[in-house]
């Protein structure tokens, strides 16, 4: 995984960071936190500074093959898991702390796997797969082919899912001939939420039928964010909690933050975050997992200039 902060590159390999091996499969950014899918050692999470790696021996996430990950609307991880039984292959939908929830959405498990996965602006999950297209809207999976959209979707191997500003959902598609089981063309489907339109090489433009990225120009799809008005520093969620816990600030101004986590006699026992930060709403996990700290009450304190806060939250083991 290699990172490029506009002047500097910086690589993390199995050398210089937890990560097994050098195969990262998908990537996605939330809240300052890197969550990495890999194919055969599970999930991984950095926040910058510490790692950790949600595996079937330690964790819900059922088994170590991962494809893709994104992150929901209410923050909830979402990764596509393979290589199992049928039991546990598909999705599987992670809180960020403690509750995994895995979905089987097709009959065979070697295709049940999304290779793809996206949020629209519904809260819809978008799951790529080898058959299709499947959409989760919290209770209910729909089902879209190449068969039954009329081919709106250009083929049924679903590589890459994107949405646009508008809240159109793109698919990447590439597609195999039934009978002889080779590659034939594919292309790019655009769904709108009631009309399909896709856009193959024959058609003009696209000089490949097979599409495994999108995106779009930063000034179509960037929303602007509502900046707080005043400083916040949020309860704790879940409190009490163990092993993890979320605490969530506002910002109303740019500027130099840290928040740090004390125990009742008042010593320092983690800094959260030590760095300089945008205006906006921010998260900040507080994790225990690889800490000998025992259950009682602590102290996390949010400075920011001449703002100051402290709240409490308790920890049960």
């Amino acid at each position: 995984m290699v990172k490029f902060d506009g002047t500097n590159w910086t690589n993390y390999n199995p050398n210089n960071s937890p990560l097994k091996d050098n195969t990262v499969t998908g990537l996605n950014v939330y809240n300052n936190t890197v969550w990495t899918s890999s194919y055969g050692h599970g999930l991984y999470k950095f926040d910058g500074s510490n790692w950790v790696n949600y595996a079937a021996a330690n964790s819900g996430i059922l088994n170590d093959y991962t494809y893709c990950v994104t992150t929901d609307n209410s923050g909830n991880i979402w990764v596509g898991i393979s290589n199992g039984n049928v039991s546990n292959s598909g999705v599987v939908k992670f809180n960020g702390l403690t509750t995994w929830t895995p979905y089987s959405f097709f009959f065979d498990y070697n295709y049940r796997v999304a290779e793809a996965i996206a949020v629209d602006k519904q809260g819809n999950i978008w799951c790529g797969t080898r058959v299709g297209v499947f959409k989760f809207n919290g209770t209910d999976w729909n089902h879209y082919t190449k068969e039954n959209t009329s081919g709106g979707l250009c083929g049924n191997v679903v590589r890459e899912i994107n949405v646009d500003a508008s809240g159109n959902v793109w698919f990447g598609c590439m597609d195999k001939d039934p009978a002889t089981g080779y590659w034939i063309e594919g292309g790019l489907s655009k769904f709108t939420g009631t009309t399909w339109s896709s856009y193959k090489p024959s058609g003009g433009g696209l000089t490949n039928g097979n599409v495994s990225a999108i995106d779009f120009n930063p000034t179509d799809v960037k929303e602007t964010e509502s900046i707080p008005t005043s400083f916040m520093l949020n309860q704790n969620y879940p409190n009490p909690f163990n092993p993890e816990t979320v605490i969530s600030y506002q910002l109303p101004v740019s500027s130099f933050v840290t928040l740090k986590v004390y125990d009742a006699l008042g010593r320092q026992v983690a800094t959260l975050v030590n760095e300089f930060q945008t205006a906006g709403i921010h998260n900040s996990t507080f994790s225990t997992l690889s800490s000998a700290l025992t259950s009682g009450i602590y102290f996390y304190k949010l400075q920011s200039g001449s703002f100051v806060d402290v709240k409490k939250m308790m920890l049960v083991k």
